[in-house]
Order: structure tokens, then sequence, then C-alpha cells
């Protein structure tokens, strides 16, 4: 041993290795000492509040949904920092379907979608309270309502609306609130008719909107603006006489009715519209006649304009009523009349017409009257006013005058004792 430690080379080797050995030793402490890094994916919880519901599935043709307890959500989400920072708010999101949904209140759970992988995530509460309402329909007409006023002078007939009743759909509770479908049209200084496609709104007694899904929710509408116009009756007066022997026995007018537009006034004073004459006088044959009808003042137009009366002329009988009693009017208290001429104050009157008229005709259809209003005391003639029915006449040798004597009302003396 000594012998190799006096061996200079094996002293140098020794010297070598305990140098590397020392070298080691210091590195190895060195890397020892330096911090080990913490790991990055550790696990942590986060809260978020106020999340809104995205709501889907409902069938809207069937249901509304009338509330939701609550809106809002809590959310309390677990798992690495790094996938909590990923979470976006655009493709996360609290879910709630309600396609199996029925009328009425009920509790449905809630489910999330669009976070990232390894996050447990947890819904507070985990359901809500849904309620649904049915919907129903009924059916209901069409009220129009007028805007503004037409031109002077015209007026606006009846709404004529196409279709005039529409199906009215609303939620269950609501179906009773809805009053009326409205629409709306301005006529402001309309001439002629208004025709517009306008869209219906359903109301309340109050006049207030109801949300309601209407079916058809447009509706085709006219208008008509007319100058104002009324129904009359057209009179037709006959004059005259037909020939000696001959006699009336009927009218056929065509048309009966006519339309007459002019001012509102004027119409509402008329019941119908005369101004008609036909001469009979002398006519022994049925005759047609056609006669332009005239425009009153204030009478813009007639339809139609003219009237057709067609006149049935026959042989007449007579047939006579014996000692028919005269009737005085026109007498004051003051006076009293006494018959002259005829004494007995009856005549006989027979009337004349064709045979199937005159053989209806009544004693008590006919009236012999003498107008006596304003004479003076004294004898006097006046004319007897023979009243009787359409299509028969007064014989000509029928008196047509009576003389009566208007006397003072004797007044008795009065004693006074």
């Amino acid at each position: 041993m000594d012998k190799w430690l006096r061996n200079p080379n094996v002293v140098r080797i020794i010297a070598l290795t305990l140098g590397i050995l020392l070298w080691g030793v210091v590195h190895l402490d060195e890397q020892q000492s330096k911090p080990v890094p913490l790991a990055s994916n550790t696990t942590t919880s986060q809260e978020f509040e106020n999340i809104s519901i995205v709501m889907s599935g409902l069938d809207e043709s069937k249901y509304q949904l009338a509330g939701v307890e609550p809106m809002n959500v809590r959310l309390r989400v677990r798992g690495s920092s790094s996938a909590i920072k990923k979470i976006n708010t655009e493709i996360s999101k609290v879910l709630l379907d309600l396609s199996t949904v029925k009328s009425g209140d009920q509790a449905i759970k809630l489910t999330h979608t669009g976070f990232p992988s390894g996050l447990s995530v947890e819904i507070i509460p985990p359901s809500v309270i849904v309620r649904i309402e049915e919907k129903l329909t009924k059916e209901m007409p069409v009220a129009i309502s007028l805007k503004g006023k037409p031109k002077d002078g015209f007026v606006a007939g009846t709404p004529i609306i196409q279709p005039n009743r529409v199906f009215v759909t609303v939620p269950e509770s609501k179906l009773d609130n809805v009053e009326v479908i409205r629409g709306e049209i301005n006529i402001t200084d309309a001439s002629e008719t208004v025709s517009k496609q306008i869209k219906l709104t359903a109301y309340d007694k109050n006049g207030s909107k109801v949300d309601a899904v209407i079916d058809p929710s447009v509706v085709n509408l006219e208008v008509p603006i007319t100058e104002p116009s009324k129904l009359m009756t057209i009179q037709v007066q006959l004059k005259g006489t037909p020939a000696d022997g001959f006699s009336l026995v009927k009218t056929e007018q065509t048309p009966l009715e006519i339309t007459v537009y002019g001012k509102q006034a004027l119409l509402d004073e008329l019941e119908f519209y005369d101004g008609l004459t036909i001469d009979v006088t002398g006519l022994s044959t049925d005759k047609v006649i056609e006669l332009d009808i005239p425009l009153r003042t204030d009478i813009s137009r007639v339809e139609p304009s003219k009237v057709e009366v067609k006149l049935t002329i026959v042989p007449s009988e007579q047939k006579t009523f014996e000692q028919m009693k005269v009737v005085i009017t026109g007498l004051n208290d003051q006076h009293t009349a006494e018959f002259v001429d005829p004494l007995s104050g009856a005549i006989d009157v027979t009337v004349e017409g064709a045979p199937e008229v005159v053989a209806g005709v009544k004693a008590e259809g006919i009236d012999a009257i003498i107008d006596v209003t304003n004479l003076p005391v004294g004898r006097h003639e006046v004319p007897v006013v023979y009243s009787f029915p359409s299509f028969v006449k007064i014989a000509e040798e029928v008196q047509r005058t009576a003389t009566i004597e208007i006397k003072e009302v004797e007044v008795e003396d009065v004693v006074v004792e």
C-alpha cells in the first residue's frame, strides 16, 4: 500500500477520482435546491347569478305561456380553472323544454347545454313552475267604423264586408274579454264607392285592444258612397171621366216605387212622390200611357225615370141608393140649419161604374156633404159634395145642390126673482 501511495501516477488517479465525486455531490445539491413548479389544472368552482332561461318547444297554436317562476336562475360550476375560463355565454345556456306541457301549472326540470367538457354544472333551482293556458277559438262578426264624412251632399251606405265573420283565438282566460272585432276605414270627402282591404283588431267592452289571433286578419271592405236617397211609392193622379156609358175599372202601374235622390231634408219630408196626372176624359177603350217622372226642386234624379200606366175601360152600369141623408158640416153653436130642398134632408144617389165595381159598392161607402162654414143667417143654396169609392162616379142626374135656412138659436127668457 505504501509503495502505491509513493507512486506519483496512483496519487494522480486518486485525486482525479475524488474531484469527480465532489463535483457530482455539489451539482446534485443544486438540482435538489431548485423549486418544483405547481400543477396548472387544480379543481375550483365559480357561481353565476341571474342567468336567463331559454325556452323552446311550446305549441303556440294550442297554448300560451302565462308565466314562469323564477325567470332567472343561478349556476354553480366546478372544474379546472382553464375549463371555466372557456365558458362562452353565447353557447352555454340553461334550457326549458315546453314540448310536453299541458294546460295549468306544472314543474319542469331545467337542462343545460354548450358548457366545456369536464365541468360539473349545477342549476339552482333545478326546476321551475310553468303556467300554461290553452288557446280557444270562437267565431265573431266583423264591425266597421267609418272615419270622417263623405263629400257634402253624399251619404255612406251600409258597408259590404267579405268575409263578414272571422275566427278569434285567445287564451282561455281572455276569451270572454273579446267584445268586438273591428276595422276602420276613412271616407273623408268621398264622392264614390270606397273599396279597401282593412286590418282587424280585437277590443274589449271598454274599447281597449285585446291581444288575439284573428283569422283572417284582413278583410275586403266596400262602402257605397251615394247621394241621399229614399225608396218611395209613386202616385199617379187621374182626372176627368171616361166617355158616357164607360167607366175605368182598374189601373196597372209599373213601377209602383222609385228611388229618389236629393237633399236629405226634403227626402225626410216626403212620404210619397207625386206630380204625375193622367186625363181619362172621353176614354172608351183600354189605353197604355208612359209618363216621364218630373224632378222636383232639390231632387237630382229618380230611378227609374219613367212610369207606365195601363188603363182598363169597360161599359158601365148604374146603381141607386135611395134617401141618403145629407150631412151638414161647419155649423156653429149660435145657429141652426133647416133643409128647404130637399125638405127631408135626404136624396137619392146613383153611382156609375164597371159592373164588377158597382156590385161591391155599399151605402155606407158613400157620403153626401154640405159645408155651411161662415154662412150668415138666411137661406142659402150650397153644393153637395159626394164622397164615393174609387173607380165609380156620381150619375149626372143626381142632385148637386141643397137649399137650407140658417137661423139664430132661440134663447128662452130667464126670470130673475
